[in-house]
């Protein structure tokens, strides 16, 4: 992460320079796909702990990483080291807080929880810097909104025996699915139907027949 030296997040960067050279961290040696592989399954747990503390949607996280995964995508900003990995996130936490959790949780509040990692200003000049290049397109799809799509499609008498059960489950798969970087780039609708599928597969044929599963494929993909 290069920033401008005019710039107020600079001082983010002298940080991370203090932290490495007090043993904190060390330099970032590695590329931004190894960085975000090791720090990704780190920062998501981190994320749902602390959406979880606040009682706020889980689904928050699904989108905060859909703001970083495309802040990253964008070239503008570079994510080699883990303190800048962690800044991104953190904001696109942040942002994505602001805009779909009804409770406010103050940014400061954020910076607290990264240890003294991060500061108010911090976050805030990234903040800036993430909505001009995810050009304020803050409203993703979600796993979790295609797994209640695709629950329409269910016959009545299969929502009514096993329906809430199945979105539950494939709900925490598609969770789980943040975690992984090998889902970054597979389209939202495929995780969420596969997530459905795979707890469909899980029961036994007497609660869910072949039939009513062959069925329910069959009105989703037409």
């Amino acid at each position: 992460w290069r920033p401008d030296p005019s710039s107020s997040s600079t001082t983010c960067s002298k940080k991370e320079q203090q932290k490495e050279h007090e043993g904190d961290c060390s330099p970032s040696l590695v590329s931004e796909d190894e960085v975000d592989a090791i720090y990704r399954l780190k920062m998501s747990e981190w994320s749902y702990r602390i959406i979880d503390y606040f009682g706020a949607n889980r689904e928050i996280v699904a989108i905060s990483f859909d703001y970083l995964d495309r802040f990253i995508d964008s070239g503008i900003f570079s994510c080699d080291t883990a303190f800048a990995y962690k800044l991104a996130s953190i904001t696109a936490l942040c942002i994505a807080l602001k805009v779909h959790n009804r409770q406010t949780i103050k940014t400061s509040m954020l910076a607290k929880l990264s240890k003294g990692e991060l500061t108010v200003q911090d976050i805030n000049a990234m903040e800036n810097l993430m909505l001009n290049a995810l050009s304020y397109h803050l409203c993703p799809p979600t796993c979790r909104a295609f797994i209640g799509a695709f629950y329409t499609f269910m016959p009545a008498a299969m929502q009514e025996r096993v329906g809430m059960y199945l979105m539950q489950q494939a709900v925490f798969m598609s969770e789980l699915s943040v975690m992984e970087v090998c889902f970054k780039d597979v389209l939202a609708s495929h995780i969420a139907f596969g997530a459905m599928l795979n707890v469909m597969d899980s029961l036994d044929a007497t609660i869910l027949s072949p039939f009513e599963r062959d069925i329910f494929v069959k009105s989703v993909v037409e």
